[in-house]
């Protein structure tokens, strides 16, 4: 069962000029993403090809915690490099007045720290685009 996200089309005319902040918004913070992550994780494949410099670690513990962390840290920059479209693809959605649900999504997935390397600037803007999408929803009715 596929879902239509051009089902939910908003009306021509007074709604796009709302939209168009908070859309720009998803826009460059998505585009944001996609750099950060791609290159984080070619930092982490740089890293690899030239060996790792941080020196020998000791402790079982260290090593547990250095490996986790360097996991963690690539396996956002990718979660975060895939999201991006998404984000980027709710932004132009927005900004063209059409498919409010793909916006509304990608207005969330650019709040969650674990999908967006930006979170400090995406969760304003994710707000923002939140509530005008939710204005522009109780204009259309």
């Amino acid at each position: 069962m596929s879902y239509n996200f051009q089902r939910e089309i908003a009306p021509p005319g007074s709604i796009q000029p709302e939209l168009k902040g908070p859309a720009i918004g998803l826009i460059v913070t998505g585009s944001l993403n996609a750099v950060i992550g791609a290159l984080s994780l070619l930092s982490g494949l740089v890293r690899l090809i030239i060996g790792d410099s941080s020196g020998q670690i000791a402790d079982d513990a260290e090593r547990f915690g250095y490996v986790i962390a360097t996991v963690g840290c690539y396996g956002v920059s990718a979660l975060s490099l895939f999201v991006s479209p998404l984000i980027i693809a709710g932004g132009v959605a927005m900004l063209r007045g059409k498919s409010l649900t793909l916006a509304r999504s990608a207005a969330i997935l650019v709040m969650i720290p674990v999908t967006s390397c930006c979170c400090l600037g995406g969760i304003p803007i994710g707000i923002w685009a939140l509530q005008s999408v939710r204005k522009s929803e109780i204009a259309r009715r």
